[in-house]
């Protein structure tokens, strides 16, 4: 169940949103690069750190996730997921299509 409220949290921001489509259109981004390409996308403004948050919320729902490439020494944001589904059959449970990049 509380995996659910991490998602469904996660999901509930239209910052998150255009967030999870930046990092999905342009997969393996820094937060620096996601940034910038937030600010010149979207006629929102927002602090560097503000979207720094959003961007852990994400990874701490498991939408996102955060590694370190070897080949550029970059900590990198993909995207974890491809597909979420919510099972109400048995007990409530996410079911996930796990990204393959």
């Amino acid at each position: 169940m509380e995996e659910i409220s991490k998602v469904a949290k996660a999901l509930s921001s239209i910052t998150r949103l255009r967030l999870i489509n930046i990092v999905s259109k342009f997969n393996g981004l820094t937060a620096i690069e996601i940034y910038k390409i937030y600010k010149d996308t979207y006629n929102d403004f927002k602090y560097r750190e503000s979207i720094y948050r959003e961007l852990e919320k994400l990874v701490d729902a498991k939408i996102l996730k955060k590694e370190y490439d070897k080949d550029s020494k970059r900590l990198i944001y993909k995207l974890n997921i491809k597909n979420i589904m919510i099972n109400f059959d048995d007990d409530l449970k996410i079911e996930t299509d796990m990204s393959s990049g």
